[in-house]
């Protein structure tokens, strides 16, 4: 057995809030970019090290031409973040518009001359594999999904970290290609008929059109919030 062997089988094991097959360590607390420059500490050599991922960035804006696949580093949860192994995400139009930069009211939010979240992607599906040290209402191996489009996005990359009311058990009859296409349209349909137009049992609805996520789920949230779903 070699040294490097040797020195692993004498290290402990990792604690309970780890699920994942490489070294996952808590860092210390970041901003939306500062987990692209964080070196974590592998756990396996005790040496800083980086662990990585690969992502589709968006650095300037421009076209869907100029999203580019690269290699990042891993973010690493913190406080009351979940890590999240994505299995699947969704294209909206607010990725499309972040792609653009239009209309440009939005840089205001996403970043006057250049975006400053370069991972975009509002919606995902996938597994918990690691949590920080202040969760307590998810667990490393459960499937959640998710709207990330106010908590710094990230989709589009192999692993995102947010906090954990962002994400939520995933049904369990559902893929995570289907759980993945319904956060980010039903929340947008729940907001417009419950917070803004305060829709009331026995009031009528009209919906006009019948295309896209928001107006199918406009459809089934009168029933659902009827039913007590």
């Amino acid at each position: 057995m070699s040294q490097h062997s040797d020195a692993l089988a004498d290290k402990p094991s990792p604690p309970d809030n780890e699920y994942s097959e490489e070294p996952i360590v808590a860092g210390p607390p970041r901003d939306n970019l500062s987990w692209l420059t964080w070196n974590s500490v592998s756990v396996a050599t005790g040496k800083r090290c980086m662990s990585r991922m690969n992502a589709i960035v968006l650095t300037k804006y421009a076209t869907p031409d100029a999203l580019e696949l690269r290699e990042v580093e891993r973010p690493v949860p913190t406080g009351d973040e979940v890590l999240i192994k994505a299995h699947a995400a969704a294209v909206n139009d607010w990725d499309l518009a972040f792609v653009y930069g239009k209309p440009l009211f939005l840089r205001a939010i996403v970043g006057l001359l250049k975006p400053k979240n370069p991972i975009i992607g509002c919606e995902v599906a996938g597994q918990i594999v690691a949590v920080g040290d202040n969760v307590r209402h998810r667990t490393p191996g459960k499937d959640v999904y998710g709207d990330l489009s106010e908590r710094g996005f990230g989709g589009y990359a192999e692993y995102v970290s947010v906090r954990e009311e962002s994400v939520t058990p995933m049904p369990r009859n559902l893929t995570y290609e289907q759980a993945v296409a319904i956060p980010h349209a039903a929340l947008l349909a729940q907001q417009a008929l419950g917070a803004i137009a305060r829709l009331r049992t026995g009031q009528s609805l009209l919906i006009n059109g019948a295309g896209g996520g928001v107006v199918l789920s406009g459809y089934s949230w009168p029933n659902d919030k009827a039913q007590g779903r």
